[in-house]
């Protein structure tokens, strides 16, 4: 299995702690978008999708599944704006 590219790495953590937003590519696959996913990625994402879904589930459910609830964690400011 691919790694997580370190710029895809970085961007799911500032999303996941500060709700920033993670670019298509990543939102897509928060989002459960397979589409936009595939759509959105470069070859080096798209070699390491598995590993980086894998990642996704380790974190809080309320940041991913669907579009609406990456744009609530997006407007809460993530981590930041839960505690």
């Amino acid at each position: 299995m691919a790694k997580i590219p370190e710029i895809t790495a970085g961007n799911l953590k500032r999303y996941v702690e500060q709700g920033l937003h993670p670019g298509q590519f990543l939102a897509s696959v928060l989002a459960n978008n397979v589409f936009g996913a595939f759509e959105y990625a470069d070859d080096e994402n798209r070699k390491a999708i598995g590993e980086l879904i894998a990642e996704i589930k380790k974190k809080p459910g309320g940041c991913w599944g669907s579009q609406e609830r990456v744009s609530e964690w997006i407007r809460h400011r993530g981590m930041e704006g839960i505690v």
